[in-house]
Formats: structure tokens, C-alpha cells, sequence
């Protein structure tokens, strides 16, 4: 299923601890750039992030996202849904989104700008009080 970036809004995001890997990784799709970057470029630099593996790039994001792991302190960016459905990731890095990207069905500036602007307000719990991004 294709959706159309016009009007489309995520219904949800959550700090990427409360979301699962699997849906995580749902949204970088089979192939491509995120896929292959698995957001490490701006955490270790191009020198380094063309030495380290997919494999090692995708272990690295795990731990500072701690997927599937609501109870963490940390985590190090945001998950959308849309319809149910993993649909966009925002980075946060040093308290500034840094990197986002949606998932192949719900490609276009629509969905990943909502990401970014929807992650930047969740920053804030309901009391006012930031998020711990790692």
C-alpha cells in the first residue's frame, strides 16, 4: 500500500525506547541510504562510518535507541505510526533533530516534516520536562 504524502500526518510518535526494533527498522525499508547508514553518520563521522559494517552501524543504533525498552533513561530519537503502521524516524541529536526519514510506502515531504515538527513538540513530557535524549 502507497500513501500520498498530501495530508498525511503521523498518529503517533513515541521516543524510539517505546517503539519496537522491528518497526524501526520498517521505516530505513529493505535498501537505500537509511538502510545503509543506519543514522551513524553524524554520531561517528565519514571517516569512521565508511570503515564500520551495515551490521556494526545497525548494533550501534540499537543500543542508543534501546528499542523495545520503554523502561530506558535514554534513547535517541522518535518513531512514527500512521494508520498503524511504521511510517517515520527522527535522530535527536545534542537536543536537535539530526536526521529523519520515512518509510518506502509513506516517502514525501509531507510525512517526514510532520515527523521532525511532531518530534520536536514530543521532546516535551506532559509536565514540561524534556525528554532524556541520549
Amino acid at each position: 500500500m502507497v500513501h500520498h504524502a498530501g495530508g498525511c500526518r503521523p498518529s503517533l510518535v513515541v521516543p524510539a525506547n517505546q517503539a519496537s526494533w522491528e518497526d524501526l527498522q520498517a521505516v530505513f525499508g529493505a535498501g537505500g541510504e537509511a538502510r545503509t547508514c543506519q543514522c551513524q553518520w553524524f554520531k561517528i563521522g565519514n571517516a569512521q562510518w565508511r570503515s564500520v559494517s551495515v551490521t556494526e552501524r545497525a548494533g550501534r543504533l540499537r543500543e542508543q535507541t534501546a528499542c523495545g525498552h520503554p523502561e530506558a533513561s535514554t534513547t535517541s530519537g522518535f518513531v512514527a505510526d500512521l494508520d498503524g503502521e511504521p511510517a517515520g524516524w527522527c535522530a535527536v541529536h545534542r537536543a536537535r533533530p539530526t536526521c529523519a526519514c520515512c518509510a518506502p510506502a509513506f516517502r514525501g515531504p509531507s510525512v517526514r516534516s510532520q515527523t521532525v515538527r511532531t518530534s520536536a513538540t514530543s521532546m516535551l513530557d506532559p509536565e514540561g520536562n524534556e525528554f532524556c535524549i541520549a
